[in-house]
C-alpha cells in the first residue's frame, strides 16, 4: 500500500461537483454519507480502492449510480488498459459502495482489499 486516507462528505461532494459540474446533484449524491476509506496501491500508485458507507440502502444506490456516471465521464478518452468498477455491498449489515480503478492486468483484481467497519450507527 502506498497511501490510505478518507475523503469525507465534503470532499466527496466536491469530487462530484468537479466531475459532473452540478452543485445540486453533487450535494444530493453525497447526502447520507456515513464514512469512507480509500487506498492507493501498487508500485506506481496505479490502483485505487475506495469504500464508502451510507446511512441507508437508498443513499448507497443513489451514490453508486452517480459514481458510475462520474467515473465513466472522468475515464472517457483517457488511459486505455484500465478498468473501473463500482459495486454495492453490505458489510456488517451496513450499505457500502466500493470503487476500484486499476490497470486491467493488476494482480489485485483477484483478491481485492476488504474493509472492516469501526464505530457504530446512530
Amino acid at each position: 500500500m502506498q497511501w490510505e486516507d478518507n475523503l469525507g462528505e465534503y470532499e466527496t461532494r466536491l469530487l462530484f461537483q468537479q466531475l459532473l459540474g452540478n452543485e445540486g446533484e453533487a450535494t444530493t449524491l453525497a447526502t447520507g454519507w456515513d464514512g469512507d476509506r480509500y487506498q492507493v496501491l501498487g508500485p506506481k500508485n496505479d490502483a485505487l480502492v475506495w469504500y464508502t458507507v451510507w446511512d441507508d440502502a437508498a443513499a448507497a444506490t443513489r451514490f453508486a449510480g452517480g459514481l458510475q456516471r462520474a467515473w465513466a465521464k472522468r475515464r472517457a478518452g483517457v488511459q486505455t488498459g484500465r478498468r473501473g468498477e463500482v459495486h454495492q455491498l453490505v458489510v456488517d449489515g451496513r450499505p457500502v459502495v466500493r470503487l476500484v480503478d486499476a490497470p486491467t492486468d493488476w494482480k489485485g483484481w483477484r483478491a481485492l482489499p476488504t474493509v472492516r467497519l469501526s464505530g457504530g450507527s446512530e
